[in-house]
């Protein structure tokens, strides 16, 4: 018996009459979409957040604005990298590897640093 993302197969691999409308579906999706036109959800999602922005969102402004945070953006940017590296080098060394429980260390110290 052949197994598929469906579920089983019959014995010579047609598929079972509840199973014909998934496969179709699937079939008919790969064949008129691209992998890429997963990423047109996002068009949606950010004209709802303009919209909704223009709409609920008050202009604020202060006399005495607060000055960048300089620290602690260096602090996020270098403790965000430091993670993602960690991250892609796991993949590569395992998680055990020197370089990574380094890279990942120095990315929770930095980003505590930055939350405190």
């Amino acid at each position: 018996m052949q197994k598929n993302g469906s579920g089983h197969r019959h014995l010579d691999g047609r598929l079972w009459p509840w199973q014909r409308h998934r496969s179709f579906n699937r079939w008919l999706a790969v064949r008129s979409l691209s992998w890429s036109s997963v990423f047109y959800i996002n068009l949606p999602i950010a004209v709802i957040g303009i919209v909704g922005g223009q709409i609920f969102i008050r202009e604020s402004k202060s006399d005495n604005p607060r000055p960048i945070d300089i620290i602690g953006s260096v602090l996020s940017i270098i403790g965000l990298f430091r993670w993602c590296n960690g991250i892609i080098q796991a993949g590569r060394s395992g998680w055990t590897n020197e370089t990574v429980l380094i890279s990942l260390g120095i990315a929770v110290v930095l980003l505590a640093l930055f939350v405190v």
